[in-house]
């Protein structure tokens, strides 16, 4: 069976510690990095979402759901199988980055967390 997630719990472990990292040193509220940890989840979120339909019906995980995910967050991945024009600031992230509502306190670092969300896609 296709399986996305191989050591969820070490990326979202992962997640968690560079979110909160990130979060520790702007104590302050910052509607930016607040943005960017929703888009993060989002993804995280979709992710699991067609993996778990895929556990349910027995089958192999739909790539065109994953591609969703993976669009939403970066506005690149996946735009192929979508049918979509690839377009990095489309994707959440870079909209958080765009609206610099905080202001955000890094810039650029959607690739970043977007690795550590992908690193844990393994297929078996």
């Amino acid at each position: 069976m296709n399986r996305i997630f191989g050591g969820v719990g070490v990326g979202i472990a992962a997640l968690a510690a560079a979110l909160t990292l990130a979060t520790a040193v702007n104590a302050a509220p910052n509607p930016c990095m607040a943005a960017k940890n929703k888009c993060a989840n989002s993804k995280m979120q979709a992710l699991l979402k067609c993996q778990n339909k895929a556990d349910k019906a027995g089958i192999a995980v739909d790539q065109v759901c994953v591609a969703k995910a993976k669009f939403k967050y970066d506005g690149v991945t996946g735009a192929g199988l979508l049918g979509k024009t690839p377009d990095a600031t489309k994707g959440c992230f870079a909209k958080a980055e765009t609206k610099n509502d905080g202001p955000c306190a890094t810039i650029g670092d959607g690739k970043g967390k977007g690795t550590i969300l992908n690193d844990d896609t393994r297929h078996h």
